[in-house]
């Protein structure tokens, strides 16, 4: 059985759609959506492994119901109610790639304690990493491991948060060969996925202002 998401969200809309999202991006996982804690309690018997709420007040008894999930507290940057610095923030402001790796990290590793929030900027949304990565700091590209100029226009499309098939479109080049990008960009960087990529930091790189695609 796959590994269960499960939204929280009285917004009955937003929580749909955020569920729809997250189920085409990740079809690895299901995800599920709910409004309440009583709602939640009904799928106690299923393997959920990722819990993401809006109502930081809600934490602590649905932590009752999935003891072993790892939660993330639904964040715009604008709310005024106090959270639990242990509950990592996902901002929903963030590229959809970004967030939806975010999950995958959090689902993936299941029990709360197998994550940490990585050290950001409190107007900054939190990354979520297995802890034996986020003991190793993010590193700019050593000298004899410089990115190319087109993997460097990789690294600008992930910074971007643009999917493989876009950057394809973008840069005239097929899917594959954006994945071969990719793959050198991340060993380059020393990282180890796309997320940690695009929240690098390299000289000489920068995101340009965000123009319209196709979808």
């Amino acid at each position: 059985m796959k590994p269960t998401v499960v939204v929280i969200d009285r917004r009955c809309i937003f929580s749909e759609c955020l569920c729809e999202f997250l189920t085409s991006s990740l079809p690895d996982l299901r995800i599920l959506s709910v409004n309440n804690a009583r709602q939640a309690a009904e799928l106690a018997f299923l393997p959920v492994t990722c819990v993401l709420v809006s109502e930081a007040g809600d934490i602590p008894v649905i932590q009752e119901v999935f003891p072993k999930a790892a939660f993330l507290l639904l964040s715009d940057g604008r709310e005024s109610q106090k959270s639990d610095p242990q509950v990592p923030k996902i901002m929903l402001d963030m590229p959809r790639n970004v967030f939806a790796e975010m999950v995958r990290s959090a689902a993936r590793h299941g029990c709360a304690h197998a994550l940490e929030p990585a050290s950001a900027p409190a107007d900054h949304a939190v990354v979520l990493e297995p802890v034996e990565n986020l003991k190793k700091p993010l590193q700019t590209a050593p000298c004899e491991a410089r990115l190319s100029d087109r993997e460097t226009e990789v690294l600008v499309a992930l910074k971007r948060g643009l999917s493989n098939k876009l950057i394809a479109y973008e840069m005239d080049l097929s899917e594959n060969t954006v994945k071969i990008h990719v793959r050198n960009v991340i060993r380059k960087l020393g990282v180890t996925n796309r997320t940690m990529a695009a929240l690098s930091e390299m000289k000489g790189v920068s995101v340009p202002p965000a123009t319209d695609i196709p979808h």
